[in-house]
């Protein structure tokens, strides 16, 4: 297995800001979102579709996911993209293997052929939306585990762009089930499971593949 190399980059003004705000984060609670058994949902969930060779998570914070991820898949090459540094940290530290990536998903630029992304409630911060999902689509993986909260269940009103009500009050996508279908659909994602975690906030869970890939 390749050394693994800590990326750095220098991030536009607006993403420094965000920058700065999850590093407060994790400087502060290291063990922030870490939720074993949603986790393991991934692994559970994935069992059918492996083995991973290539294996990108985005918004990988301070690598909780990746450490289930390397345990199921030791030879695999794990990316882990994250915009703040300290969380990267974090990650590399609970995953010495591990490719860490300081940037933002759309410069990204992989080495090779992803054939996982893993999105664990990450892409609801993402204001323009759907071009975000097309980033996701320009990597062409051959899945992705795509994990969206259930906003409206406990932060309710109309769905739409807006800060949380409750919580960390982050500014998210508030959507129903059926919007981030149809967002999927328009994109050219195609859905191959639809799954629902235990919990509103990991409730949304999809197993998702470009339609350019022939299975």
């Amino acid at each position: 297995m390749r050394q693994a190399k800590l990326k750095k980059t220098t991030l536009p003004k607006k993403l420094k800001d965000l920058e700065q705000e999850y590093d407060n984060w994790y400087r502060k609670f290291p063990k922030k979102w870490v939720i074993p058994r949603r986790d393991m949902f991934i692994v559970e969930s994935l069992r059918p579709y492996g083995p991973f060779h290539s294996i990108l998570d985005v918004g990988c914070g301070n690598g909780h996911t990746l450490v289930v991820l390397r345990e199921a898949y030791p030879e695999a090459n794990l990316y882990g993209l994250d915009l703040s540094s300290v969380g990267l940290k974090q990650a590399k530290q609970k995953v010495p293997s591990l490719h860490t990536v300081h940037n933002s998903l759309e410069r990204f630029k992989p080495d090779e052929p992803i054939d996982l992304i893993v999105n664990l409630g990450t892409m609801e911060h993402v204001e323009k939306i759907e071009e975000g999902l097309q980033h996701l689509i320009k990597l062409n993986p051959k899945y992705c585990y795509f994990e969206a909260p259930n906003n409206l269940a406990y932060s309710p009103g109309e769905e739409g762009y807006k800060r949380l009500s409750c919580g960390s009050r982050q500014i998210e996508w508030h959507l129903t089930r059926n919007s981030w279908e149809k967002l999927f659909k328009k994109a050219g994602l195609i859905i191959e499971k639809s799954l629902k975690g235990d919990r509103p906030p990991w409730e949304f869970v999809w197993i998702l593949r470009c339609g350019n890939q022939s299975m």
